[in-house]
Parts: structure tokens; C-alpha cells; sequence
């Protein structure tokens, strides 16, 4: 008898037939594994931030439930089985009740957004607000920012991380959070001005400030209520997170939802503070010194004037050369690029007509973030809270304008030119979201210049971004990571590694090919190397996890025929083996990637690490901290990380929390955010978050 599927399940939704319906939930329930996960995976139940969704279908599901409840419950089944019957229908019910309230708090958002006044406002003149609101915002926080590091004596670039209220939210968290609120907002503005927004005149607003109007503080709120929807349907979708029932102070039931594996979701986090302190390092090790910064020329200070904002198209072609901070962004951004994707990068295009290179688009961001350096400077230098500086600080010009002096600073062809700033500019129906494109369209060839939100670009981020968009295969790059590990580990005195392929046909009658065969402290390591795109939302970390999860069963499996075909392997490797093959647990395996996000994790006996982690173990199992003053750089600490003949067991904790990671772990504390209630029946539904309760890398000093 074939399995039931979820895709029977799904046509038999459409067709409303209870007891057809009721009878092939208990038959997948019975043979499926993770029923809960791969009922909202497979699209059986109605999506509840979808404009489509079917409140009838979602109710459809709920009363076949509740008849194989009903079933069982009609039955003799003592404690045990009462407990079993618990377990039952908390799988069954829990995905359509997560559902149903998250759908049901949008549906408060929409009635409120709907009737917001600020949705009646001219478009541009919306764009122009919010694009002040988001750009004074920055403003401000730079202030902050440059207060609080008055007395500080050491900068790690975790400094905005670090929470500044009671809510424990930091000034990144709150740009952050700003900028995915805006991203929610344009759309909907975008949405609702389709076919209006090309006008016979263009008009440009001067009373465009967004502060003390109720209608964009409440848009605002609906903004990151929406937000904070979408997010939580995210991770209960891709990463298994439920809710625990609770009770508020006032004595109301609250939805706690947190993920199924804490110890991973508190990774997760750890690696994205981790991944920015290396991002910081990376710039100040590229830092020249004296820094020469464009924002500081007095020609360009003399050519810029902000009371007639295209004058900023007048800096001459020669100071976009002048080495500074947007440069020291571009070389990192390529010495990441070339690591993560090797020689294919050469290879790669985007673009309608898959002619813009990798280079030819790090250029076009190049070009806007010097432009928004040197506008942002001269623009806050004069800011203050009249109507005039905030026109001033987001001035609107034609898409020509960017495009002439761009082709002109770099000889490109006016096409070529065109699209490269095409691939920047937030158009109606975005490729990708406001952090890629931060160039607002406007209509009649316009577009809005708001420094900030090109200045916050991640070069790298919106490289993979499109690379994920126009399905640009970068597998190959995985055989260079091999052989670099191969290569560097062969190094260490502790490690012998094979350097021959091992390639064959094995006892199941499959091919099989192993990445890295070694030996160390006298029991064999088997290395699987996946090169992986970084993740950045939750269902990206579900896809890179099926990746990894795909190569923990790829080193299972080699383990298994290793041991079985132990002569085979050692005629094969240029290493000598030990005369016995090993028994499974012996066996050292591992799942070696070019990301953090995984890092310290354990799958069935298998540890997942990072190229950059398994390195300080091996190679440089020192950590320095180095405090850098202009020209001088001086160690101030150091820590060993292992004993200089290591062994097993201390490569094994090592991997369960890499140096790293650690001191980052140790720091974030849980901190509950809860989703903001718009009408008093709503649910009342809080998540579960980290926050950097300190600054992991100040307990260096």
C-alpha cells in the first residue's frame, strides 16, 4: 500500500468531504513524520497573510479533526492512551489555530490601515514624509551614537547593537526596524497609486514633515504590526516555532511563541553579531591611514550646494577615486565575493539581458553610496527641524541625471549604465525589498535620494540577493573550498589529510566521493564541505538547513561504507590507516560550510562547523586582541583555545561552541516582544527574541 500524501490531502480540502477528509489526516498522521511541519509546508491550509485566504477551508480542516478526535475519544483507551490522544489532537489542531490567529490580528490591521487618513495624501508627497522620517531618524541616531562613544575607549562595531531602553532594543534595531517598516509601507503606497503615479505634472511637496501627524505615527504602528505578523509566520512555517498558553498580569491568555530548539534559534542569533564584528574587522584591516575621505575635500564642500541639489552631479570624475570608506566597503565586498563563489564570479550576470557583471553592479553601488556620503554630510551639517531641511536632506531628481554621471565617472555606455541603475531603484512590484533598491521611484522618471537608505546598502547581501533572483547556480565553488581545506589543514603537525579523490562505486551499487578523509589523535575525520548562500529571513535558513541536514545523512552514509569497505579505502588515500576500520562512533564526522548560521550544531551524531572556526582550532588556536590606534597596533590579550597536541574530545566541545560564537552566546539574553494589540479581541501573542545584554568583546580589555 503507497503512503498518503499531503497533496491528496490538499485536492481533497477543495472537495469538502469530512470523513474523506478526516480518514486521510489520521492515515498521514500515522505514516508522515512531522505532520505539524509538513501540513503548513505543503500548502494544505490557507496561507493567513494571503489576500486568498479561506477562513471556510481553514474550518473545513478543523471539523475533520475534530471527527478523528471524536473517534478515539468514543473509545476505552485508559491513561496511556488518553495521553496519546492528547498528543494527537494538540498535531492536528495547533497549525490551524496559529493560523487563525495570526490571520485574525491582520485582519484588525487592515480594517484600521484602510481607514487611515494618510493614505488620501498625494504619493509623492507620502514618499517624501516617509523618506524624511527615515533620514531624520538617522540623523538623530547618529547623534546618539557619537555621545555615547564620547568616553569609550575601545570600539568593537557592536556599539549599536547594544540596547538603549527598557525594551531592550538597540539604535541598529530601531534603523532596522524603520527601514523593514518602510519597506511594508512603499509597497502598499506603490499598490494603491498603480496607474496614478505617472503624471501630465510632476509635483514636489514642501510641507513634508512626518512629525506630530497621528495618521503616519498610527501607520507606523500598522507598519510593524504587519511586520511582526509576517515575521512570526516565518518561523512557525520554516523553523517549527509554537506557543505555550500563559497568563498576563490582568489575568488574559497570551500565545508565547518560541522556537522547538532554543539552543539553535540563540545560534542563529549569535551568528548574525558574529558575522557583523567580522564585517567591522574586515573594514578595519582594510582602513588606510591617513584615511583621504571624500566628505572631507574642501572642493567637494565647495561644489555641493544643498540649496540647489544638483550640484552634487558636479563633483569631478576623479575624486569617486579617492580612496575612502565606500572603496575600503568595495574591496571587502570583493574579497568576500571571491571566497564565497571563486572563479565562477566571472561568470556571473544579472539583468533583463544577463549582461551586468558581479563588478559592473558593485560599481553602481559604489557610485550611489559616494554620492550619498558626500550629500548626507553636507545635508546634516545645516539640518534642523524646519520644513526646508527636511526637502533638503531627501532631494528628488531625474533617473537621467544618475545615469549620465555614472557612465561618465566610469566610460560605460549609456544602455549598460541604465540598467545597472534600473537594478537600484525601488520600482512598483520590486524585484527585491527596500535594502537592495534604495532608490525611490516616484513616477515621471524619478526618483528619490535618501542617503541613509543607501548607505546602510550591504554590498555583499544584495550581490546573493540577486544571484538568488535570477537563479544563478554557484555550486561549483564548492570544490575550491575543498581543496583549500584540504591544503591549509595539511598544514598542521595534529592532522594527516589525504590529498588523493576518492571516488568509486561502492557495495550499494552508487557512486560515492568523499570531500576529506584525515586522521587525528589516531581516529579517522570525514569532512562534508557545502558551500552555501548565507540565509537572511527564516525560511532561507529552512532551505540552507535542508542543505545541511542533506550533507549529515551524505556523511552517514560514507561513514557506513568506509567501515565496510575499510581494504578499499586504504589502498585508495595517501595516508596510512590504521590496520582495523573503526567503529561507527569512533568516527569523527563532520559537515564543514562557509557560513556561521549553523555553527554548534549536532545532527545524529554529526557537528556542523564553519571553514573559519575548524581553521582557529587547527591552525591558529590563539585568540588576539589587538587594539589599533592610527598607525599603531598593539596586543592587549590573548587566550589559547587548546592544548598544543590536541585531541578528540577537545576538537568535539570546541565544535559545540566555537571560540567565536561563545563570548556572543554568553551575552544574549531573552527578551519577550510582544505583538501590539489593535482591537481588545485580538490574540494576545508575544515572541520570543535575544538581545545583547553586553558587549561580548569589551571584557577583552
Amino acid at each position: 500500500m503507497t503512503k498518503p500524501t499531503f497533496n491528496e490531502l490538499k485536492s481533497l480540502l477543495e472537495k469538502g468531504d469530512l470523513s474523506k477528509i478526516a480518514s486521510k489526516i489520521l492515515h498521514l498522521y500515522l505514516t508522515q513524520d512531522q505532520f505539524s511541519k509538513n501540513i503548513l509546508l505543503s500548502g494544505c491550509l490557507p496561507e493567513p497573510l494571503g489576500r486568498n485566504f479561506s477562513e471556510d477551508k481553514l474550518n473545513t480542516y478543523l471539523k475533520s479533526c475534530y471527527i478523528v478526535v471524536k473517534y478515539f475519544e468514543e473509545k476505552d483507551l485508559g491513561e496511556e492512551g488518553a495521553e496519546h490522544l492528547e498528543i494527537l489532537r494538540n498535531t492536528l489542531e495547533e497549525p490551524a489555530i496559529m493560523i487563525f490567529q495570526i490571520y485574525k490580528n491582520s485582519q484588525s490591521n487592515n480594517k484600521r490601515l484602510f481607514k487611515n487618513e494618510f493614505l488620501k495624501y498625494p504619493f509623492v508627497k507620502q514618499v517624501q514624509m516617509l523618506c524624511s522620517l527615515v533620514e531624520s531618524q538617522y540623523i538623530y541616531s547618529k547623534k546618539e551614537v557619537a555621545a555615547n562613544l564620547k568616553d569609550k575607549k575601545m570600539m568593537t562595531g557592536l556599539e549599536h547593537e547594544l540596547p538603549n531602553n527598557e525594551e531592550k532594543v538597540s539604535i541598529s534595531d530601531n534603523l532596522e526596524g524603520l527601514l523593514e517598516v518602510f519597506d511594508t509601507i512603499i509597497r502598499l503606497l506603490h499598490f494603491n497609486a498603480r496607474g496614478k503615479i505617472e503624471q501630465d505634472e510632476f509635483l514636489e511637496y514642501k510641507e513634508i514633515s512626518p512629525y506630530n501627524l497621528p495618521c503616519i505615527e498610527e501607520l507606523g504602528y500598522l507598519a510593524a504590526h504587519r511586520k511582526h505578523l509576517e515575521d512570526l509566520w516565518e518561523k512557525v512555517k520554516y523553523q517549527n516555532w509554537e506557543f505555550e498558553l500563559m497568563k498576563s498580569p490582568d489575568d488574559k491568555t497570551v500565545f508565547y511563541y518560541q522556537a522547538k530548539n532554543k539552543d539553535h534559534h540563540k545560534k542563529e542569533v549569535g551568528a548574525v553579531f558574529r558575522q557583523k564584528y567580522h564585517d567591522f574587522t574586515q573594514q578595519i584591516e582594510e582602513t588606510v591611514y591617513p584615511a583621504n575621505n571624500l566628505k572631507e575635500s574642501n572642493s567637494v564642500k565647495n561644489i555641493v550646494d544643498i540649496s540647489q541639489p544638483e550640484t552634487l552631479f558636479n563633483i569631478p570624475k576623479e575624486l569617486f577615486n579617492i580612496e575612502s570608506n565606500e572603496s575600503i566597503k568595495l574591496r571587502i565586498t570583493k574579497k568576500q565575493i571571491i571566497n564565497n563563489f571563486g572563479g565562477i564570479v566571472d561568470n556571473i550576470r544579472f539583468g533583463e539581458n544577463k549582461d551586468i557583471s558581479v563588478d559592473e553592479l558593485l560599481l553602481g553601488m559604489n557610485y550611489l553610496t559616494v554620492l550619498a556620503e558626500i550629500y548626507s554630510e553636507k545635508s546634516h551639517e545645516v539640518f534642523e527641524d524646519s520644513l526646508d531641511s527636511l526637502k533638503n536632506i531627501i532631494p528628488i531628481f531625474e533617473v537621467s541625471k544618475f545615469i549620465e554621471k555614472f557612465c561618465l565617472v566610469y566610460d560605460l555606455d549609456k544602455k549598460k549604465g541604465k540598467d545597472i541603475i534600473n537594478l537600484l531603484i525601488f520600482h512598483p512590484k520590486p524585484m527585491l525589498d527596500l535594502f537592495s533598491h534604495p532608490l525611490i521611484y516616484v513616477g515621471n522618471n524619478r526618483v528619490i535620494l535618501t542617503p541613509y537608505l543607501i548607505l546602510q546598502m550591504n554590498y555583499y547581501r544584495i550581490i546573493e540577493q540577486q544571484i538568488r533572483y535570477w537563479d544563478i547556480d554557484v555550486a561549483a565553488k564548492g570544490k575550491d573550498l575543498e581543496e583549500n581545506l584540504k591544503v591549509i589543514l595539511n598544514v598542521s603537525p595534529n592532522v594527516l589529510v589525504n590529498l588523493n579523490e576518492i571516488k568509486f562505486e561502492a557495495n550499494d551499487g552508487k557512486m560515492v566521493e568523499y570531500d576529506l578523509i584525515a586522521l587525528f589523535d589516531n581516529q579517522v575525520m570525514l569532512i562534508e564541505i557545502k558551500n552555501l548562500k548565507r540565509p537572511f529571513s527564516a525560511k532561507e535558513i529552512y532551505q540552507r538547513e535542508k542543505d545541511i541536514i542533506y550533507g549529515v545523512e551524505q556523511v552517514r552514509r560514507r561513514t557506513d561504507i568506509l567501515i565496510d569497505q575499510w581494504d578499499t579505502i586504504k589502498e585508495l588515500v595517501d595516508i596510512e590507516l590504521p590496520e582495523n576500520p573503526p567503529k561507527k562512533h569512533e568516527v569523527v564526522k563532520l559537515v564543514c560550510t562557509n557560513i556561521y548560521n549553523f555553527s554548534g550544531r549536532i545532527y545524529e551524531g554529526v557537528y556542523v562547523t564553519d571553514f573559519s572556526a575548524l581553521m582557529k582550532f587547527f591552525i591558529s588556536p590563539k585568540v588576539e586582541v589587538f587594539e589599533l590606534r592610527e598607525e599603531i597596533k598593539q596586543k592587549i590579550r590573548e587566550e589559547i583555545i587548546r592544548e598544543d597536541i590536541p585531541n578528540v574530545e577537545e576538537l568535539k566541545d570546541y565544535l559545540r561552541m566555537p571560540i567565536a560564537l561563545k563570548g556572543i552566546f554568553n551575552s544574549l539574553e531573552v527578551v519577550p516582544r510582544p505583538i501590539m494589540l489593535i482591537e481588545e479581541d485580538d490574540f494576545r501573542i508575544v515572541t520570543e527574541d535575544f538581545y545583547l545584554k553586553e558587549n561580548p568583546y569589551l571584557s577583552y580589555q
